[in-house]
């Protein structure tokens, strides 16, 4: 059987496109062409298959085909789940004079029809997760494949969810429940090297949102641990510092103490991760400090009473990586005894009455009597008014004695007459 070989070439650079397309129409005709001559073979050969049979493998191999085809077409892309790897047969260079600069923007107007030719995978998750998308080239010279992702409609509009233009980056994206999302990948150099395209869903460490902080107190100092932002989804909402970052890990402290100054330390090895330190003052999240985790530390003074949460977070578009957690104290300030309040005295004065005599006790004999003078009862008054009481002196007491006795004898004289 003879086989006929030919090429077809554009006549200039600007063609390219159109030469594409006709060059995947031709090989699908051929395709279908091989087909039916290896069918036709078949029947008419003495080993021949019942139709029935024929029929059902001819349908296979041209759903193999239409298979194969599916993977160009963002209307009809090759669905999968993770963890997935895929090494094309063939690369198709796209000239870099056809990328435009703002491709996201370009698919948001129009849609998937203004993209270079590439490779198209559909994605669903059952479960929010991170998924990290990333390419490993055969041959790593001067090669580069882009990867979009983008969920919306083929036709009319494409949202970009991320993107990575260089195969040393990975993309990293939130995937949420029952949203379809949209793999691209295409080479933007001008050669055809294969590459392999891994997609795979990363489990998130438990301290990735804030009412999973990881709590720290006063007791655990000094603090040494080993934490990854890998996995981790986004929750710098509630970041209160402006953080350039997008996913992170959260922890708590609080101090018994009155004041205790501390230095924190989280280094990532990248320069781009951003710490922020924040307190939570009258229902709300208050910036306390911030910094980045580039081989620094942080200091700052905390309160009794206070709870701190510090947020250690990644940049847009990064795979995250393990750190080390060190928080220590550098001094501590013990609550002061509170003061014991006196109260003002407001009580009624107690007044003391002494038995023995004073000149303040005076004594005045009353005596009451009638025409007969039958009934006389004599009554001793005492003076008890606050005027301040007179010294008694030695000279005068006897004075008064003789006075009192004085009197007694008059009253008994009276009593007798």
């Amino acid at each position: 059987m003879d086989v006929c070989t030919f090429e077809l070439r554009p006549h200039d650079g600007k063609s390219k496109r159109s030469h594409v397309y006709l060059s995947r129409t031709i090989a699908v005709f051929s395709l279908r062409s091989s087909l039916a001559a290896t069918t036709d073979m078949i029947r008419h050969s003495l080993f021949a298959l019942p139709r029935e049979l024929l029929s059902l493998l001819t349908l296979l191999l041209l759903r193999r085909a239409a298979f194969v085809q599916a993977k160009f077409s963002c209307s009809a892309p090759q669905s999968i789940t993770a963890p997935f790897s895929y090494t094309p047969s063939s690369v198709e260079p796209v000239n870099d004079n056809e990328i435009s600069f703002n491709v996201c923007g370009d698919a948001r107007e129009e849609g998937s029809s203004v993209l270079p030719p590439g490779l198209w995978f559909r994605y669903v998750t059952s479960k929010t997760t991170i998924v990290r998308v990333y390419e490993e080239a055969v041959k790593q010279y001067l090669f580069s494949v882009d990867t979009l992702v983008f969920s919306g409609s083929c036709d009319d509009s494409l949202e970009c969810e991320d993107y990575s233009m260089s195969i040393s980056d990975d993309l990293v994206f939130q995937a949420d429940v029952d949203v379809e999302y949209f793999i691209f990948a295409f080479s933007d150099a001008n050669i055809s090297d294969p590459f392999t395209l891994y997609v795979e869903e990363l489990n998130f460490p438990v301290n990735d949102e804030l009412h999973n902080a990881a709590v720290l107190t006063q007791d655990d100092l000094p603090f040494q641990g080993e934490f990854t932002t890998v996995g981790a989804l986004s929750d710098t909402a509630l970041d209160a510092c402006g953080l350039d970052g997008e996913y992170g890990v959260w922890f708590n402290y609080s101090t018994i103490y009155s004041q205790q100054a501390l230095a924190l330390r989280a280094n990532t090895g990248n320069t781009r991760d951003v710490l922020g330190i924040q307190a939570w003052i009258d229902d709300q999240m208050v910036c306390i400090t911030s910094g980045n985790t580039w081989d620094s530390t942080i200091e700052w003074t905390a309160e009794a009473g206070v709870e701190y949460s510090i947020l250690v977070a990644e940049p847009p578009n990064s795979y995250g990586q393990s750190f080390t957690f060190t928080l220590e104290s550098q001094s501590i300030v013990h609550a002061q005894p509170t003061a014991a309040v006196v109260e003002p005295i407001t009580s009624t004065p107690v007044i003391v009455v002494d038995d023995g005599p004073t000149a303040a006790a005076t004594f005045k004999p009353t005596i009451s009597t009638n025409d007969e003078l039958e009934t006389i009862s004599p009554s001793v008054v005492q003076n008890n008014s606050f005027d301040p009481e007179p010294t008694i002196t030695s000279s005068n007491a006897g004075k008064l004695k003789k006075g009192i006795t004085l009197a007694w004898g008059l009253v008994f004289a009276i009593l007798l007459f």
